[in-house]
């Protein structure tokens, strides 16, 4: 079940590799209600921006078990 939200980037502890310089890690936001959530990133996210501070819009579904979330898209917000 995919969910969005907005937020700021406050954490990024994040690896890049191979060939395409490809991000994998965690990336922690900031939503508007003051409200942290911690995002996984892997080959499969569409990231826009993972820099700390950074203003963005995150479309992600839960991961069974876990209290991270799994990003599907990270893209700048307006």
């Amino acid at each position: 079940m995919k969910r969005e939200i907005e937020g700021t980037i406050v954490s990024s502890q994040i690896e890049h590799y191979g060939d395409n310089d490809i991000p994998t890690g965690i990336v922690t936001i900031r939503a508007p209600d003051k409200e942290y959530y911690k995002f996984e990133i892997n080959i499969n996210t569409e990231c826009e921006t993972v820099k700390e501070d950074a203003k963005v819009h995150v479309i992600y579904e839960p991961i069974l078990d876990s209290k991270t979330l799994r990003a599907l898209k990270i893209e700048k917000a307006d």
